[in-house]
């Protein structure tokens, strides 16, 4: 839908007769950011707007009735890390299939910096399996939410905590499998 309140608002009812409504894009605060306030119109009730997750923070999550909605952010990267952590594990549960989004833990092969930030970050990283121990190596030149070609070349996303600026070479990390 183009960034007008009532086309936005007809497809998101149309979009409420299904189990699960999913939007990209226009949820975070601009002028052209309707989302929110278009569900709301809607009768959608929030559960929450934004989360303390890097990226993807301007996530919305509500619902109206049965039918659970998300509003992720625009960026492809954000886009795939919402539906990895939120709305895959939302479709295993509601499919009686478990959690669909397990953690696993693993050894960092080269060190990892990153500016420290107020939010858990998730990093797109390659991982491979030698002598039983999962190796997961961050992907060189990543640029944040919209590197979509960095994203092409990881296969899970690493969890980094809050806070946490440098994680050394050999460091326990935890990661999300795609």
């Amino acid at each position: 839908a183009r960034d007008e309140y009532r086309k936005l608002a007809r497809l998101i009812r149309k979009g409420l007769k299904n189990d699960i409504l999913i939007l990209s894009g226009g949820v975070s605060m601009g002028d052209f950011d309707l989302v929110p306030t278009a569900l709301k119109g809607c009768g959608v009730k929030k559960v929450f707007h934004k989360i303390k997750m890097k990226p993807g923070k301007p996530v919305f999550f509500g619902a109206k009735g049965n039918t659970l909605v998300f509003g992720v952010p625009g960026n492809p990267v954000s886009v795939y890390l919402v539906f990895q952590a939120l709305i895959k594990p939302a479709i295993y549960r509601m499919a009686g299939r478990g959690s669909g989004s397990d953690f696993t833990k693993g050894v960092l092969k080269r060190e990892f910096r990153q500016r420290p930030s107020d939010r858990k970050h998730f990093v797109p990283v390659k991982v491979s399996k030698k002598d039983g121990v999962f190796c997961v190596f961050s992907v060189r030149g990543y640029h944040g939410s919209a590197d979509i070609a960095s994203l092409s070349g990881a296969g899970a996303f690493m969890a980094v905590k809050a806070g946490a600026g440098v994680l050394k070479k050999n460091s326990r990390v935890e990661f999300m499998l795609w």
